[in-house]
């Protein structure tokens, strides 16, 4: 999940979570600094292990790897914002883990780049890590009406036919050619195939 801070990033990502731990089952670590919704529990089919973190232990690349370490099938990391968890989440991502992060990020593009830019110093194949293991970003916003503010969320799925092609523009660092895909998405009908 992505855009700008205050945007329920971390509340779409936690329901995200509950929702497939609820559903599907399995056990699911979150990783984060600070806790922002007490998660800890039996949800439905699975269980969710929360993991507090700070710099003083090691940060979210030690809680990370410690996780990592469990067998979990679900990674929750509250914020991808250095290169040491941008590089663990790719590896995850690659090794059959299902992590669910987010990212500051004005849009889907920019937050592919940003993390590309975050792992490129430990991973100098990013671009191939990262066309490989990402499933989707969800860029969203919160609108006002004037009375309220509501939730605008902006999807880039990599199930669709076109996902081949848009792994392509990953790979050739093309990625902000990746705009046109996020509005041909927008655009498709509701009721259309996305699957491959």
């Amino acid at each position: 999940f992505c855009g700008d801070m205050a945007t329920a990033n971390t509340s779409s990502a936690a329901s995200l979570n509950l929702a497939r731990l609820q559903t599907l089952g399995g056990v699911g670590f979150t990783v984060e600094d600070p806790q922002e919704t007490n998660l800890s529990g039996q949800h439905g089919l699975g269980r969710c292990i929360q993991v507090r973190t700070s710099r003083r232990s090691g940060g979210y690349s030690e809680a990370l790897l410690r996780t990592l370490r469990t067998g979990a099938d679900l990674v929750l990391i509250g914020e991808i914002r250095d290169e040491d968890t941008a590089y663990q989440a790719c590896k995850a991502s690659l090794n059959g883990n299902l992590v669910i992060s987010t990212i500051h990020a004005k849009n889907c593009p920019q937050a592919i780049e940003r993390l590309i830019t975050l792992a490129k110093p430990l991973a100098s194949n990013a671009y191939d890590v990262v066309a490989e293991g990402i499933q989707a970003v969800i860029c969203q916003e919160l609108v006002s009406d004037g009375a309220a503010r509501r939730l605008h969320a902006e999807p880039l799925l990599f199930t669709s036919v076109d996902s081949v092609a848009m792994r392509d523009k990953i790979r050739r660092q093309q990625i902000h050619l990746l705009e046109d895909d996020v509005n041909r998405q927008a655009r498709r009908s509701l009721w259309e195939p996305t699957y491959e």
